[in-house]
């Protein structure tokens, strides 16, 4: 396993996503590109790639950008040995790019190496790129309506299921108030 996989990780409750998120925002991706392979200090390979997304809001937090309006998020592809090879995974991602509105729970990814014991001259500590914090962290909007990943991971995101998106954000908002 990798340290701080989002696979790995949950969250109990709302609040406990949000507060351990560097930035929650909505958008939409709006290209995909190779990312950088990189060692881990365990001498796994792993492969990554660049989603970027068009910013609607930043909903809670902040978050450092090259390019105004828009925010990088690290995709794991996988991990393994220098003789594995992921290119089919990331063109099976370039190929059905969501165009779906989302609501993601961020953690910077320099603060998240930080957090690992990864060392911060990595190119996946780049403090201008992100990842979503757990498996919990990524809510898609389809018709106005918040659609669950297809397994989702414990019992609060099942709340927001159907729900209409805005309530998300809205649910996301209070939580930042009630916690400030």
């Amino acid at each position: 396993m990798v340290p701080g996989d989002p696979e790995a990780i949950s969250y109990p409750t709302l609040d406990a996503i949000v507060s351990a998120s560097d930035a929650v925002v909505t958008g939409t991706a709006s290209s995909i590109a190779p990312g950088p392979t990189v060692e881990d200090p365990y001498h796994n390979i792993i492969y990554l790639a660049t989603v970027t997304f068009r910013l609607d809001d930043v909903v809670a937090g902040s978050v450092r950008s090259v390019e105004p309006g828009t925010i990088a998020v690290s995709l794991l592809l996988g991990v393994g040995d220098a003789a594995h090879d992921f290119d089919w995974r990331y063109e099976q991602f370039a190929s059905s790019l969501p165009s779906d509105r989302v609501v993601m729970f961020l953690s910077n990814n320099q603060e998240w190496a930080k957090q690992y014991d990864f060392p911060l001259d990595s190119p996946e500590a780049d403090p201008m790129h992100y990842r979503v914090v757990s498996g919990q962290g990524y809510f898609r909007e389809l018709d106005g309506r918040v659609v669950l990943p297809a397994q989702p991971i414990g019992e609060w995101p099942k709340a927001f299921d159907g729900l209409p998106f805005v309530e998300l954000v809205a649910a996301v908002r209070a939580s930042v108030a009630a916690n400030s």
